[in-house]
């Protein structure tokens, strides 16, 4: 496309790029709000597995597996980032699930 007029060509740029800067704000408050949607669901289903567990794992073993080890690296990193604030006091099982995972001594 060819412009005679490079101020209506400037007024149209700037206002297709305004266009998408809002849009793109959109999505991106979608996208969050999305995640921590599917966050509080996990915490809720995680919540629930560690109450049917008679060992406090979640695969109801005597001792920590993999799947374990794996949720240790999501909710450490929760930790770490700050964004457990308040999050754990909600989900006791969770709770005590983290305190015994960083307790627990590998050999």
């Amino acid at each position: 496309m060819t412009w005679s007029d490079p101020v209506l060509e400037h007024v149209y740029r700037t206002e297709l790029k305004a266009v998408e800067a809002r849009q793109n704000a959109r999505l991106a408050r979608i996208s969050l709000e999305e995640s921590n949607r599917r966050s509080l669901e996990n915490l809720r289903q995680m919540e629930a597995e560690l109450a049917k567990s008679t060992t406090g794992w979640i695969c109801d073993t005597k001792k920590p597996k993999v799947a374990d080890y794996v949720q240790s690296v999501v909710l450490h990193r929760m930790m770490e980032l700050g964004q457990d604030d308040g999050v754990f006091q909600h989900w006791p099982k969770i709770k005590g699930y983290v305190e015994r995972l960083l307790a627990f001594e590998l050999m």
